[in-house]
């Protein structure tokens, strides 16, 4: 009756006034929780559509049952709406096969390309698009992991997995590795019903199991609580992989932050009223991973009396019940190079003041980038036993590193403008002196005595930062600030090494990226949207492969093959038009010149360091171009946020972590094979 007399008012109101027609779409979800619906409805509301104005919302629950799942679909069907959306995979999968007309858009869908939802997460094809939760390589022997760190006598470990849910049997192909790897025993315990959650519990305790790993599901989320004091009542250590699950009491947590893709849901619900469609890149599949770990000091009680009572120090944000503490209430803390190559220490500082027309940063995510590690070594490999130190460039110990910065404007000189107090805003890092002549003709990359923030000035791995001026803060509306901190380095870097292949590049030319990891993956991301052309990948990693493919990459070269350039020539019908160098070795910058086709062009970026021997004679018999890239300039950090903005760039897979864990998220950096995508520490 309410949602008739809603219409019925829009109705009226359109007779009275200018017509404004009211459209209708369709939810098929697993239950109404309050928080994800109000993301959803906030975000169609910043689209300007109403529920009960120009919009008609016609939802559906089926409360973790699938079975219900096809009849619901098929009453959303008869309803005759412009869209519909479906969340988690059984609702998917159904909605697709009941309605294979209607644009679908699906949230929190395991392995779209699996079910045949789309065809690439680039380009969906068909009729559907929407936000994915394939998760990274590795990320559930993480999870196990860090289950075994509270739990370390754990070896038998149960994992509650719903076999109804069709994307559901992809968690168990990693199995036998995870045991290989962490040397535990992994059972199957199944739920398909929420009369079969006890009993799921009842037959892990009699396999002998020691701990639980939860699998993320419709029936497990609907009966979150429950789970949760099934856990504690069969005294099982248990992980979860949404943080729900803490909110709920739970032990810990570990997995994508999904509350966002709701919001995302809701801009692809705008896009498709107004009349795209989801099949083309300006509507690419997304998988937004930012992993997100969560600890709950009342699960820790119940479950271990070894754990910290506000948590595991592992979770990015530890719920305690007790008051919390603003950090205007404390001393600026940093994680600071105390000596060259040795972990970072914690110091604390009293805090800074800004003057003149400086602005005072609270810093609330900060991105750890391989430049970092060379820093933090305290030198930069020329090659031929050379190296250049970060001291004889101005850099001395102690040193706050850390220049991907996003968070909150604290304070302001008195001089400041541009920004304002409790302005969320991610901070351009690369700036220069302001007084010589390059930088007053705006080429502050170029300047003599530059002033970058993290590298050369204290930054992101502190709880504050000084910003010289407030035209270097930039607000980021509508871009998760975990990711759009890493814009501010690695997206811009790879856009700006982008972009210098445009003049080179076709409709059916070819672009290699040599490395796909890290800046290298940011560009694999962007490129659809920055450059014409067919991207190639060329990565040693497998793993780095595989996710180029699924954005759409044409073809992957494993570039340590022996006959990696023959793949790269018959790929390319004889040669590269460009090719950018993410790694920069002596190999892989090897690699680029010899499959560059004439008049290509090599951009290095890379700073792996070394030398490499190159014949002179082949730049004019080739006519072939090599060009540095470094970093990129406030301009194409606004470029890049109204690409994000406009939805044409899919966010790379991200892990958070807390600030006082920057030393290990370095080492992983560095012994590579650890980090998938981008690590962001939290304060």
């Amino acid at each position: 009756m309410l949602a008739a007399a809603a219409v019925g008012l829009a109705l009226s109101a359109s007779g009275a006034g200018a017509e404004e027609p009211v459209h209708r779409i369709g939810v098929l979800r697993s239950s109404g929780n309050p928080e994800s619906t109000r993301i959803w409805l906030d975000g169609l509301r910043e689209h300007g559509w109403v529920n009960g104005a120009n919009l008609q919302i016609d939802y559906r629950y089926y409360q973790g049952r699938n079975e219900q799942i096809p009849a619901l679909a098929a009453e959303l069907v008869a309803s005759r709406p412009e869209v519909v959306v479906a969340l988690g995979s059984p609702a998917a999968a159904a909605m697709h096969a009941a309605a294979p007309t209607i644009p679908l858009v699906f949230v929190n869908v395991r392995d779209p390309i699996a079910l045949g939802l789309v065809e690439t997460l680039a380009h969906p094809g068909g009729h559907a698009t929407g936000f994915a939760t394939m998760s990274p390589e590795g990320f559930m022997g993480k999870a196990i992991q860090l289950l075994r760190e509270v739990a370390p006598s754990a070896s038998l470990i149960a994992q509650l997995i719903n076999l109804s849910n069709p994307g559901a049997r992809r968690v168990l192909a990693d199995n036998p590795e995870i045991e290989r790897l962490l040397g535990v025993k992994l059972i199957v315990v199944e739920a398909s019903s929420p009369d079969q959650l006890e009993s799921a519990f009842d037959t892990a305790v009699n396999q002998s199991a020691e701990a639980i790993n939860i699998d993320t599901d419709p029936l497990t989320f609907v009966y979150s609580a429950e789970v949760v004091a099934l856990a504690a009542r069969y005294r099982l250590p248990a992980i979860h992989l949404q943080r729900q699950y803490v909110l709920d009491s739970g032990l810990m947590s570990y997995g994508a932050r999904l509350e966002d893709n709701w919001r995302g849901a809701a801009s692809y619900v705008d896009k498709i009223l107004k009349g795209e469609r989801p099949r083309g890149p300006s509507c690419p599949a997304v998988n937004p991973i930012l992993l997100d770990r969560r600890s709950q000091n009342g699960g820790a009680r119940h479950h271990s009396p070894a754990i910290d009572p506000c948590g595991s120090r592992r979770g990015d944000r530890v719920v305690c019940q007790r008051p919390e503490t603003s950090l205007r209430d404390v001393r600026m803390r940093a994680m600071q190079i105390i000596e060259w190559g040795k972990p970072l220490e914690a110091r604390e500082y009293p805090d800074p003041e800004p003057k003149g027309e400086e602005v005072l940063l609270r810093v609330e995510a900060a991105g750890v980038c391989h430049s970092d590690v060379h820093i933090w070594d305290g030198y930069f490999d020329l090659g031929g036993d050379r190296q250049i130190s970060l001291e004889s460039r101005g850099v001395h110990l102690p040193f706050t590193m850390g220049h991907e910065i996003a968070g909150e404007a604290a304070a302001l000189g008195p001089q400041a403008s541009g920004v304002k107090v409790g302005d969320k805003v991610v901070a351009y890092p690369w700036i220069g002196c302001g007084q010589c002549a390059v930088c007053r003709k705006g080429e502050e990359l170029l300047g003599l005595n530059p002033r970058t923030l993290g590298t050369r000035r204290a930054g992101g791995y502190g709880t504050h930062v000084i910003v010289p001026h407030g035209r270097y803060l930039l607000t980021h509306q509508g871009v998760p600030q975990d990711l759009a901190a890493t814009y501010t380095c690695s997206g811009i870097t790879a856009l700006s090494a982008l972009k210098k292949t445009r003049e080179h590049l076709g409709a059916d030319d070819h672009l290699v990226i040599i490395g796909a990891g890290g800046v290298g993956g940011s560009a694999v991301h962007i490129a659809p949207a920055a450059v014409a052309g067919k991207i190639i990948v060329a990565d040693i990693d497998a793993q780095k492969r595989a996710q180029a493919r699924q954005m759409g990459a044409v073809a992957t070269i494993d570039n340590a093959a022996p006959d990696a350039i023959r793949q790269v020539m018959e790929a390319t019908g004889g040669g590269a038009a460009a090719a950018i160098d993410f790694v920069g070795s002596p190999k892989t910058m090897e690699f680029g010149v010899n499959i560059l086709r004439k008049g290509g062009k090599l951009v290095m970026v890379g700073l792996y360091g070394g030398a490499y021997p190159i014949s002179t004679v082949l730049f004019p018999f080739k006519m072939m171009t090599l060009e540095g890239s470094y970093v990129g300039t406030l301009e194409d950090l606004r470029e890049l946020l109204a690409l994000v903005q406009a939805g044409k760039v899919p966010p790379i897979p991200l892990e958070t972590r807390p600030a006082d864990q920057a030393s290990s998220a370095l080492s992983d950096l560095k012994n590579g094979g650890k980090v998938r995508g981008r690590v962001v520490l939290h304060h």
